[in-house]
């Protein structure tokens, strides 16, 4: 990897060599893990970890590319017993928010910490005294201000479509680290739980005709990393 790709985020050219694309997106998204890092405070991911394992219920809301990330948040929030809803659209976070209390976390996703559907929703779930965690770029905006518990990844200059793309390898990471954070919480209910799951996932799986079975497995492998 070249010196270039380490110090900034490179955007792709049209034309240039496979070395030359691999080395661009690999590099831009290794920045945006190790900037991240630099924004992200250990104080704030204790407080999310706590508040994550002791809700009632978690409502995790994204729009357009962050709907993935937080898909993938309540994939894991499940698969460890952890009651969580999400909605990739604004009037199926605006119920899961007005359906709050102060017992559940709202959790909203913006890497610019303007997406109106999830501000929407976290301004529902707070007049219900939910607790609020963000998960934006660095600095203040909307969403990142009405939170009771900021988490950030770095600020990419979104000139650099590469900067734009790495921005969810950082996302994801937090999401990881909150993962394992809620599993050390507490580890033994959390292992019978993935044990419950991959078992249920078992019994289902081997009732699939041959083709679906395969196809099922390589999805249930995929999900257990």
């Amino acid at each position: 990897m070249s010196e270039n790709s380490k110090d900034e985020y490179r955007q792709f050219q049209i034309g240039q060599s496979t070395s030359e694309l691999i080395d661009s997106v690999w590099g831009s998204n290794v920045k945006s893990l190790q900037d991240s890092l630099t924004v992200l405070s250990a104080e704030m991911i204790e407080q999310a970890i706590v508040q994550l394992v002791q809700a009632r219920k978690i409502g995790v809301f994204g729009i357009g590319p962050t709907s993935l990330i937080a898909e993938d948040f309540k994939m894991k929030a499940s698969r460890i017993n952890i009651w969580c809803e999400s909605g990739n659209n604004g009037d199926t976070q605006a119920i899961i928010a007005a359906n709050m209390s102060d017992k559940d976390v709202a959790f909203g996703i913006s890497h610019s910490g303007k997406t109106i559907e999830v501000l929407n929703a976290l301004e529902v779930a707070k007049t219900n005294r939910a607790a609020i965690i963000s998960l934006t770029q660095f600095g203040h905006s909307p969403i990142a201000d009405i939170a009771d518990i900021q988490l950030y990844t770095s600020t990419l200059d979104q000139n650099f479509r590469n900067g734009a793309m790495a921005s969810r390898i950082a996302q994801l990471n937090v999401i990881d680290i909150l993962y394992v954070g809620m599993v050390s919480q507490s580890y033994e209910e959390s292992v019978l739980s993935l044990e419950r799951t991959k078992k249920k996932w078992i019994v289902y799986l081997m009732s699939q005709d041959s083709m679906k079975l395969l196809f099922m497995i390589r999805i249930f492998l995929g999900t257990l990393i």
